[in-house]
């Protein structure tokens, strides 16, 4: 996961940091972050080079941050500013915390915990004039399981039966598109499903287009439109370690006029689905740990998300491939 050290990386919901400092854990190394005298966020190693204590066990004192067992004080860039031990003008020792690159974007704030950012801001979110609910989930999973699982659409059918999909009903036909950095699946021919949410925002007879992509280096998105209506997901799989992920999604719909009738029941609904995707990912983690070398066996209907795969895998241990030319296949099913 080496690669993704130098990416934009949401840390959190901007809602979520207020006045007190929050440990965050991201690819195995624990930061503080904290709102500086200007309420911008910053983003500290979690460590005091004094004697090693938790800066956020400490306060924000001034917009700087104090260790709780000295006193020391660190600025937003880490710079040791105040030692309490220290006569007054007495010469502080040349020691700092190490900082970095952080904002504030979308409600959510970003960090690039490699301290060398690939790109100048953050990717935009997708429709930003949706009505949409955050969602912030733990997963004991490495992130490319949520991922593979992300386009896996079949599993619906099973998992999610009643409230995404039931029985597979439609002859569907994907077309799956790989570069370097990027994975776009577009399934048409669904026309029904039979679950709740189709019954809250679809119509029988009509034809569902349903997009999904991978962004690197942890980015999904899905996207449901039928009759210029739209609802779906995007998600950030922030790796905790190799085996926890925090899956932060923005889940959104724009049904017009009827939004604000119909969002509370999808939100719950939507929420419910999620759910029952982490607790599935925990398993598969598992069962990993308790099957080593157990072999993998796939289908046709499978096809995107090895695509995924093989995609998020090959960016995290090479980063993006440069020369790699565009790839489409296109596969049918049921679903």
């Amino acid at each position: 996961m080496e690669h993704l050290k130098n990416c934009w990386i949401p840390a959190m919901w901007s809602k979520e940091l207020k006045k007190k400092p929050k440990q965050v854990k991201v690819l195995g190394t624990n930061f503080v972050f904290y709102r500086d005298s200007n309420d911008t966020p910053v983003a500290l190693e979690d460590r005091c080079p004094h004697r090693g204590v938790k800066l956020s066990e400490g306060a924000v004192i001034s917009g700087d941050i104090t260790c709780p067992y000295h006193g020391w004080r660190f600025d937003s860039q880490g710079q040791c500013s105040y030692i309490p031990s220290l006569f007054e003008g007495t010469k502080l020792p040349s020691v700092y915390v190490p900082s970095y690159p952080t904002c504030e974007r979308n409600g959510l704030v970003w960090f690039v915990p490699g301290g060398n950012p690939t790109s100048e801001a953050p990717p935009e979110v997708v429709y930003p004039e949706a009505r949409w609910f955050a969602s912030t989930l733990d997963v004991a999973g490495h992130y490319i399981y949520i991922m593979e699982n992300w386009v896996e659409n079949s599993h619906a059918n099973v998992l999610h039966s009643g409230l995404l999909r039931g029985k597979p009903l439609n002859h569907v036909t994907a077309t799956i598109s790989r570069s370097a950095d990027h994975v776009r699946i577009r399934t048409l021919g669904e026309q029904e499903m039979d679950s709740l949410l189709f019954m809250l925002m679809g119509r029988k007879g009509k034809p569902i287009e349903h997009i999904e992509e991978y962004h690197a280096p942890n980015i999904m998105v899905s996207i449901y439109r039928q009759r210029g209506y739209v609802a779906g997901v995007q998600g950030f799989m922030v790796p905790v370690d190799e085996t926890h992920t925090r899956w932060i999604s923005r889940v959104f719909l724009d049904l017009g006029m009827i939004t604000p009738l119909v969002f509370p029941i999808f939100a719950r609904v939507t929420d419910k689905i999620m759910m029952q995707d982490a607790k599935i990912i925990d398993t598969m983690q598992q069962q990993a740990v308790d099957f080593p070398g157990g072999k993998i066996f796939s289908v046709i209907s499978d096809a995107s998300s090895i695509e995924v795969v093989k995609a998020a895998r090959a960016f995290a241990e090479s980063g993006p491939e440069p020369e790699m030319r565009k790839k489409e296949k296109v596969i049918k099913y049921w679903l």
